[in-house]
């Protein structure tokens, strides 16, 4: 299943189903239901208008090969502003709920220019490694991963940083932040590359801010991700995160609450 086909709704409006390609075990990869319900959402608002925030609460796991349904409500739609509820039903429960801020553009007194990619090395110099050592989630087919600094999941590395080049295996033929929240979440969870084997872990809740540019950006060669444990106590860890283009153009920011068990 590409991610244009994992992006199209089985009904023609708000039910979509997330094939085992897309998963790990019998759930669903959380990026592929963060982008079914970011697809949804941005279908709402006027074209001018850009996603400024999406904040997605996972409620508990999404299994694959069985139908979703994205409900949205609109909680304002302001001059400026327009705020949305979004929620992911299965089995009539709540699987995970979203809020998606949408805004115009407004003049401001005030600009602050977001940081140019970091260098690395060029990627011919770097192989595509695996996501996790002796672990292989059936997502993970889906993506290119090239580590510029840190190391895969489960590698006993001692870095709390990750410096990461995402793509995915086969560009899409088309673009949106759907396909850049996708790739965001293809990033491992910082923190468990200081494990040495495998331990369950969840994100819990994540919360992602857009730059304008981001919706428009060339998916080809995907992006670079750069990911800080900022803390880690009693299994909670706190990760900040920042995404450019392949080129070095900033396009988002996010921070995530990952649990991380045993």
């Amino acid at each position: 299943m590409s991610i244009n086909k994992l992006l199209s709704p089985t009904n023609g409006k708000n039910s979509y189903i997330i094939g085992a390609e897309w998963g790990q075990g019998r759930t669903a990869f959380g990026g592929a239901t963060a982008a079914v319900m970011c697809h949804l959402v941005t279908q709402q608002p006027s074209p001018e208008r850009n996603m400024i925030s999406f904040s997605v609460t996972f409620c508990a796991p999404v299994t694959v090969e069985s139908e979703i349904e994205i409900e949205v409500e609109a909680l304002r739609r302001g001059k400026t502003l327009e705020q949305y509820s979004v929620r992911a039903m299965q089995d009539g429960e709540l699987r995970a709920h979203a809020i998606a801020v949408f805004a115009g553009t407004v003049n401001s007194a005030i600009k602050i220019s977001a940081e140019t990619a970091p260098l690395r090395p060029n990627d011919i110099a770097i192989p595509e490694q695996r996501l996790a050592v002796g672990l292989n989630p059936r997502f993970e087919a889906n993506f290119d991963y090239r580590f510029y600094k840190g190391g895969p999941l489960y590698s006993g590395s001692t870095d709390r940083e990750h410096l990461v080049g995402i793509s995915f295996k086969k560009p899409p033929s088309n673009r949106g932040l759907a396909h850049l929240v996708c790739l965001m979440d293809a990033c491992p969870p910082t923190p468990a590359q200081q494990l040495s084997e495998y331990h369950p872990l969840s994100t819990v809740v994540w919360n992602m801010h857009f730059l304008p540019c981001a919706k428009h950006f060339d998916l080809a060669q995907g992006i670079i991700m750069s990911s800080y444990g900022e803390v880690g106590i009693d299994g909670a860890h706190y990760l900040n995160e920042r995404v450019w283009s392949h080129a070095g153009l900033p396009l988002a920011f996010s921070t995530q609450s990952v649990m991380i068990f045993g």
